[in-house]
């Protein structure tokens, strides 16, 4: 009972502060979080730190999505404490022992990155380079520390890189990646980097209950990218499959796991697609806008990210701390890209909901790890310095930190001073702080403010003469002041321009003149996928428009707000985000739960004058009480602010201030439901949550159906296929003459394909009259079949040794197949000694350039063994690029085949069969002609390793059929 006594405090605390007042009911402790008492994931995290420091236990991070009600979080406090976790209310990496030895000095970049063209090019350069060097750090709630080296990074990658190519990605085609801050994100991230693909990260859903919007949202996302392949956390497998049946075009779902254990090998594409990532912006939900980033895009911002890091003193052994979200620029970009893999930091990776529910971890972290960088926002220094107890701090050093990077979020002055004053005890320095300004469509950052002594510079400007002429003047004695903070001056040789608001096409503004934020750069991005409409609106000659309100003083760059969201009253300029600040302070106003926005105000009925008017949507208790007290302080907090006064205040439950995925106000979307008048309505979760499952549930039972189908067709394909090879036999070991066997297993063959529903047709120019040695690319075991139904004459072909065993030995015998052993090297000179004996006779043979078979497709490195053959016999080599059998060998579902064998233009190689370098350009001239034909990239052979041997073309048949759609791995 006590137990319960204490957490109904804490929870009328949590209330209390979040404005949704007092509640009276006996059962309370069973009330259902969201849709009772109103609280969302900050507020619920909120209680878990305050219930964690009251009972001085550690509640589990997850709770913020799977607690549905407080007894939940009671359950979790007794079980707490009744084991290890009761201790001094500090978390538990603070029990850490504390870092006492760096990681050696890595590789310098400076000389590597401008020969870089992709991502690819610096990692595979790290794992050859600093390949034991510990890249990531991953640092649970539980106090647990694993380590991904960039070895173990780059050699995962490939496997799942494999993975996705043997499951047939093509290059160009886009991932979703759905992961947690873990390893399985990074090794997700650059597989589909190695796999020729292009990843999408999205983020992961956080409530069970609104798993349907979840779906929706992203689905929208997915939708707009194109997204073929979803490769997700085990624990999210559900919410992929969702997304699969809200996505037409996703037609693959795997998890990291399903990907590397495959036994497909190592894969890497040669030459990646030219772009890089598609990352949508924050506000992307509602009508999706893919930011297309090329290699090229990425490397420049990177590679400016790090010389500023460098600047700032920092250099490869230090060590960086980062709670920021993965699907975010400014955690993937920013701090991985930039300051992990090209400045060379150890970066030391937590969960952003261990940050939000544990905020004194992120603290502890620093001390622990001594990190010299870390990255956060607004946001995080306000829940830090409000949410952090003084006995979680008690022996923390925070001195080691001198490179601070803030942005992400209007930056305000008094979150860096409340910061300072409550951590500059504990070691903390304000020069260490350096705001940043940037946008998605620059990759991530585009100015630094390199602090001095002091700190972030700081422009008092006159917040009237803003408002009224769009100067920033310095404020003088009894002004109205707006505070601003410097966000420094460009990077990495971006361009920076001010132009008029309401014309920019007229050329820039003077210094501290108010005006649109132009930016251009190698940074700034290729475009919105797909959206040419789009790119084409933010483009102004070779410029970006930003969107962004701001001004120059000195070379450095104020931003003062957006301008879809500035507010113009009377001729009167207003920002939204600082009548947001002020409202949201207020007693009973949710914090940060409040939206400022302008609307015409000439046909509302209520007597308000015509012309724009400003409207607050402020998140409140549901009751009515008190509504009319809490409107007048709305009101007069307004006016103190603005000078002016707010034409209507609508108090709102929770909910009815739109957000986006990474908690930033959606005020658009917000103004269209105050105009539709829907503000705060919605689906209950309940219901949300009963029409997910019961889609899941018919996805999953229409997957069941769909294997059944396809091992039935699979059977009858078997068992055809099985009966046409003993009838091929028999016909082949008793007809005589070889040139009779031949037409009958081409008889046979093309039987197999009519009944299998597959066609076979050759293309391309005609076969030579005479002698050549034929080349081509071997996608699969099946490849035979297709070469047998090429040649009208017989061709000797080379095969393993091992198809010569029993029956299928004699069917290869008679055929004239040539029994090749690889891994000996006694059987290879006697098996290439036999080829030069049959060129001596005047027969034509085909050659397997790549040697072995391997899932991923691509075109493998060419051995030289064949061009030696036909330079040093004088015949030309005929290049024969087969297409199709790829789709039948990888087990999708069934569908006709087409299959086909395309001849391209004979070569023959006019050198001596011992000029090496004449023989390797020939070699490459005809690598490269199959790669065009088939269209399959040209791949490195570098890390390759051979692949696991998959069972018999039977065996393969049974997961062959069935209806085309979507699978989960």
């Amino acid at each position: 009972m006590q137990s319960e006594q204490r957490l109904r405090e804490e929870l009328a605390g949590v209330l209390r502060d979040a404005g949704l007042g007092q509640i009276d009911a006996p059962d309370i402790l069973d009330f259902d979080f969201e849709e009772q008492l109103g609280l969302g994931s900050i507020e619920l995290a909120d209680l878990l730190i305050r219930v964690g420091s009251a009972y001085a236990v550690e509640l589990p991070s997850d709770g913020v999505g799977r607690f549905r009600r407080p007894r939940d979080v009671l359950e979790a406090v007794e079980q707490a404490l009744g084991g290890d976790a009761a201790a001094t209310g500090r978390p538990a990496i603070a029990r850490l022992p504390q870092a006492s030895t760096r990681a050696a000095s890595i590789s310098n970049l400076s000389d590597t990155l401008p020969e870089a063209s992709t991502l690819l090019d610096l990692l595979r350069f790290r794992a050859e380079k600093d390949g034991r060097h510990p890249h990531l750090k991953f640092l649970t709630a539980d106090g647990h520390v694993s380590v991904l080296t960039f070895g173990e990074l780059w050699d995962r990658a490939r496997r799942a890189a494999a993975g996705m190519a043997s499951l047939g990605l093509v290059t160009g085609e886009r991932v979703a990646v759905l992961a947690l801050t873990g390893p399985d994100f990074f090794v997700a991230f650059v597989g589909v980097l190695c796999a020729g693909g292009v990843p999408v990260p999205i983020y992961p859903p956080v409530r069970l209950d609104d798993l349907d919007g979840y779906v929706r949202r992203q689905s929208r996302i997915l939708r707009s990218a194109g997204a073929a392949f979803i490769v997700s956390d085990p624990q999210f497998k559900a919410a992929a499959e969702l997304l699969c049946t809200a996505t037409p075009s996703l037609r693959e779902s795997a998890t990291v796991d399903s990907l590397t254990n495959g036994g497909a090998g190592f894969f890497c594409v040669e030459s990646p697609p030219e772009l890089g990532l598609i990352q949508y912006t924050s506000g992307s939900t509602g009508d999706p806008k893919g930011v297309a980033l090329t290699h090229a895009n990425l490397l420049a911002n990177i590679q400016a990210i790090s010389e500023t890091a460098v600047r700032a003193g920092l250099r490869p052994s230090d060590v960086a701390v980062s709670w920021m979200p993965l699907y975010h620029d400014f955690g993937l970009i920013g701090t991985w890209m930039g300051v992990g893999i090209c400045a060379g930091l150890t970066i030391v990776m937590m969960s952003p909901v261990d940050f939000l529910t544990r905020p004194a971890s992120w603290l502890w972290a620093i001390d622990r790890f001594r990190a010299n960088a870390v990255a956060t926002t607004t946001f995080a220094l306000n829940h830090v310095t409000r949410r952090v107890s003084d006995d979680q701090l008690a022996g923390i050093d925070l001195s080691s930190v001198k490179f601070a990077a803030l942005g992400a979020e209007p930056i305000r002055v008094s979150a860096i001073d409340d910061f300072c004053r409550r951590f500059e005890p504990y070691g903390f320095r304000r020069s260490a702080f350096t705001p940043a300004y940037g946008l998605a469509e620059t990759c991530v950052a585009v100015t630094f403010a390199l602090g001095g002594p002091k700190g972030p510079r700081v422009d008092n400007v006159d917040a009237d003469r803003l408002a009224l002429d769009r100067r920033a003047v310095p404020a003088g004695p009894g002004a109205r002041v707006r505070s601003l903070v410097s966000v420094g001056t460009p990077i990495g040789g971006q361009q920076v321009r001010v132009v008029g608001a309401t014309d920019p096409g007229h050329g820039p503004v003077a210094e501290r003149h108010e005006g649109r934020v132009l930016i251009r750069g190698k940074s700034v991005m290729a475009g919105y996928f797909g959206r040419p409409e789009a790119t084409a609106a933010v483009r102004i000659g070779d410029w970006l428009d930003t969107g962004d309100l701001g001004y120059l003083a000195d070379g450095e760059l104020f931003i003062t707000g957006r301008v879809k969201d500035l507010i113009i009253k009377a001729g009167r300029n207003y920002h939204p985000q600082d009548i947001e600040h002020a409202v949201g302070e207020l007693p009973g106003v949710r914090k940060g739960c409040v939206v400022a926005f302008g609307e015409d105000m000439a046909d509302q009925g209520d007597g308000v004058e015509g012309g724009e008017g400003i409207v607050v949507v402020a998140e409140t208790v549901t009751a009515v009480a008190g509504h009319d007290e809490l409107k007048a302080l709305i009101r007069a907090a307004v006016v103190e602010t603005t000078g002016t006064s707010v034409d209507d205040v609508v108090l709102a439950p929770r909910g009815s201030v739109l957000k986006t995925s990474s908690g930033k106000l959606r005020r658009q979307e917000t103004r269209q439901a105050y105009r539709d008048g829907t503000l705060g309505k919605g689906t209950a979760g309940r219901w949300r949550l009963a029409a997910t499952m019961a889609r899941l549930g018919w996805h999953r039972a229409r997957t069941s159906a769909d294997r059944c189908r396809q091992r039935v067709v699979g059977a009858y394909i078997a068992g055809m296929a099985m009966l046409l090879v003993l009838l091929s036999a028999g016909s082949t070991v008793w007809l005589r003459g070889r040139a009779t066997a031949w037409r009958s297993a081409r008889h046979t063959i093309a039987l197999l394909f009519a009944a299998t529903g597959m066609s076979f047709r050759r293309t391309g120019v005609p076969l030579p009259d005479g002698q050549a040695l034929y080349v081509s690319n071997h996608p699969t075991d099946m490849d035979p079949l297709l070469l047998v139904s090429a040649f009208e004459r017989p061709v000797s072909m080379t095969g393993k040794g091992r198809l010569f065993n029993g029956l299928f030995g004699v069917v290869a015998g008679r055929l004239g197949v040539i029994a090749l052993d690889p891994g000996s090297l006694e059987s290879s000179l006697a098996s290439y000694g036999r080829m030069q004996a049959l060129l001596e006779e005047g027969e034509s043979i085909h050659i397997f350039p790549e040697g072995e078979r391997r899932d991923a497709p691509g075109i493998y490195p060419f051995r030289l063994g064949a061009f030696k053959l036909a330079a040093s016999a004088g015949i030309p080599i005929v290049p024969l690029a087969l297409k199709g059998p790829r789709e039948v060998m990888r087990g999708r579902p069934y569908r006709p085949a087409a299959l086909e064998v395309e001849v391209l233009p004979a070569v023959r190689l006019e050198c001596d069969p011992s000029d090496l370098a004449a023989l390797a350009k020939g070699r490459a001239e005809i690598r490269r002609m199959i790669a065009d034909a088939t269209g399959e990239p040209l791949l490195d052979v570098r890390g390759f390793t051979k692949p696991a041997v998959r069972d018999s073309v039977a065996t393969r048949f049974t997961t062959w059929g069935g209806r085309r759609g979507t699978r989960s791995r």
